[in-house]
């Protein structure tokens, strides 16, 4: 897994590298005008937001299977819905019926692939 995600940072690398050149040259973009700090921000928040959650998500599916992996990823619209309710901005009554259905199908999901990964369960006992 980290030879793959290696190899997607290295071609991410080249290929945006020349446009971000380009930006630079043109003006259009002025890279230099970015302070330690903001750079720092920029770069921590790129390692725990995209290079954390996309190793998160491969391991999930080397656990799991790639739909329950999926699925698990849809557990973010009802937590969205708790946060918003605990800072205040009270989310609608078709809000919590969208989260709540999404955890039932969640959790189908996660029962129908114990059902059928397990020889000793059956869907009827």
């Amino acid at each position: 897994m980290a030879q793959l995600l290696g190899f997607l940072g290295l071609f991410n690398f080249f290929i945006f590298l020349p446009a971000a050149v380009i930006l630079n040259f043109t003006k259009r973009e002025r890279f230099n005008a970015l302070t330690l700090k903001q750079l720092g921000l920029v770069v921590g928040k790129g390692l725990l937001d995209n290079v954390l959650s996309d190793y998160l998500c491969a391991k999930a599916v080397l656990l799991t299977t790639t739909t329950v992996a999926s699925a698990g990823l849809t557990i973010q619209v009802p937590l969205a819905a708790i946060v918003d309710s605990l800072s205040g901005n009270k989310p609608s009554f078709t809000d919590f019926i969208g989260a709540v259905a999404v955890m039932v199908g969640f959790a189908g999901i996660i029962f129908l692939q114990r059902c059928y990964t397990d020889p000793k369960r059956h869907l009827l006992s």
